[in-house]
């Protein structure tokens, strides 16, 4: 495995992490203490205790001045890590570590790399971020490896083989593309290649119920999102559901009858109200048709949302100027805080079609707004039974209903205003789902990195080796190392 120039002196620090964990342990096994104490003086007058709890910060110190987001120097996480294998050899000197401590889950995907370099906070940076917060709380220790780096994976699993737990990683099937599925093969467990990382340890970064699997197979494949399809519908069941949660403790709950005639439209970028990443499911003049109409009703209604117009120029110049519709008020870039605040202090929140699947209608529905959730019926599709429908902006959403959420089909005008007139007078009680809770959240990442995966691959590889029936679904299931 050749690594790029600028990881190798990054790769010498952790050698050398590597070394004190590693005559730590030696150490334990011949005296039952992980390391001998250091000979510092207990004369306060002298140093004391002092100097050695401050020769512990400095040693254990995180580089946060070096671990910003900069695509310049893309290694920044290995930085991140050696500052916490650090503070791992000293609690394990001190005998003081967590008990989950030595159980390590390296996450090695595009968005969650943006998500703690760059403070992104996507519905994939939600996810990552949740994910990241649960596993740390219950003590586990979680190695970044940035966006995708299969080569660096590879060597901390081969310096850690017993400790790494699960990866969960980008393969490259959307968002990397051929490089990093290159990588990904190239570091994998192979007949020729025996030190590679096993594939039943390998989860695959995917968000979305989309089917898409590992080499093993679709319960290897993480998902943010559970799947909406029936119980009887065959595929789709099998793929593991990590999920998120929601803030509990300081959900902001405005009266109903306090709040504004007003509805917030969710819609992050000023793109998604045009055919850019694909057609909305309501027009722009269908969305001021309504704001006119429901002014005649409700004089002071109103149309809010915090939109951004981030396009390259490139991407400017092609397409030219995007404005939100009339009646609408923008009320910019919003920090969460102001986004919640925002969110609760309107009677309901509006899908336009994008973005899709987001956390944003889960945390109106703990403020007590609902929801309007688009949909898209083909021929054939029973508009009666949301389960038949070919898409929806909210999977998950289309099979609840008012008055926490409510359905209309794309370009219907009727069903779009008159939804937002039963939300703007039916409250709802606010209502955040069980799966969304901490609680739900701790013991579903806990059966996750604490499952026995090698056994679950083992009975699918014998199968497999046997011609047995196929017991997994994907496209990509085959033959593995174990």
């Amino acid at each position: 495995m050749v690594l790029p120039r600028a990881s190798r002196p990054l790769l010498a620090a952790l050698a050398i992490t590597l070394t004190l964990l590693l005559l730590a342990a030696s150490h334990r096994h011949q005296t039952g203490r992980w390391a001998p104490a250091a000979n510092w003086s207990d004369d306060p007058a002298n140093g004391g205790s002092s100097d050695y709890n401050g020769e512990l910060a400095r040693f254990t110190h995180d580089p946060e001045g070096l671990t910003l987001y900069n695509p310049h120097k893309p290694f920044n996480y290995m930085w991140k890590n050696e500052a916490k294998l650090r503070r791992l050899a000293v609690c394990m000197e001190r005998d003081d570590c967590h008990r989950n401590a030595l159980k390590f889950v390296i996450i090695g995907s595009f968005h969650c790399h943006i998500a703690v370099f760059n403070n992104y906070r996507g519905g994939e940076g939600i996810w990552c971020m949740n994910m990241i917060d649960s596993l740390e709380r219950q003590g586990y220790t979680v190695l970044i490896a940035g966006e995708g780096d299969w080569g660096y994976i590879a060597h901390l699993n081969r310096q850690f083989p017993d400790y790494v737990r699960v990866i969960l990683a980008d393969d490259g099937s959307l968002e990397g593309g051929e490089p990093v599925t290159k990588m990904m093969l190239e570091n994998i467990k192979t007949e020729g290649n025996p030190h590679g990382v096993p594939a039943w340890k390998i989860f695959r970064f995917s968000f979305f119920p989309n089917g898409l699997s590992t080499i093993v197979g679709q319960a290897w494949s993480a998902i943010a999102e559970p799947e909406w399809k029936k119980p009887t519908d065959q595929g789709y069941r099998n793929m593991t559901y990590l999920g998120y949660s929601l803030e509990e403790d300081n959900i902001e709950i405005i009266p109903f009858h306090d709040r504004p005639m007003r509805a917030y439209i969710l819609s992050k970028r000023v793109q998604y109200f045009y055919d850019v990443f694909g057609k909305p499911m309501i027009g722009r003049d269908q969305i001021t048709r309504a704001y006119h109409e429901l002014r005649k009703e409700f004089p002071t209604f109103e149309f809010v949302g915090a939109f951004i117009d981030d396009r390259t120029k490139e991407e400017l110049e092609k397409l030219g100027p995007m404005e939100v519709p009339e009646g609408v008020r923008n009320l910019g870039k919003l920090s969460p805080e102001a986004w919640g605040h925002e969110v609760a202090n309107s009677r309901v929140m509006v899908g336009i079609g994008f973005p899709v699947s987001s956390p944003s209608p889960y945390q109106a529905l703990a403020h007590g707004v609902p929801f309007i959730n688009p949909h898209r019926i083909d021929e054939g599709h029973d508009p009666n039974d949301p389960y038949t429908w070919f898409i929806s902006q909210h999977e998950f959403l289309r099979i609840h209903e008012p008055p926490e959420v409510y359905q209309y089909p794309e370009y219907d005008y009727d069903a779009f205003v008159g939804a937002i007139r039963q939300a703007l007078t039916h409250e709802m009680k606010p209502h955040l789902l069980d799966r969304l809770t901490r609680k739900a959240l701790d013991k579903r990442l806990r059966d996750w990195v604490e499952g026995d995966w090698l056994t679950a691959a083992s009975l699918i590889r014998e199968n497999r080796q046997n011609g047995g029936v196929e017991t997994e679904f994907g496209p990509l299931v085959g033959m593995f190392e174990l």
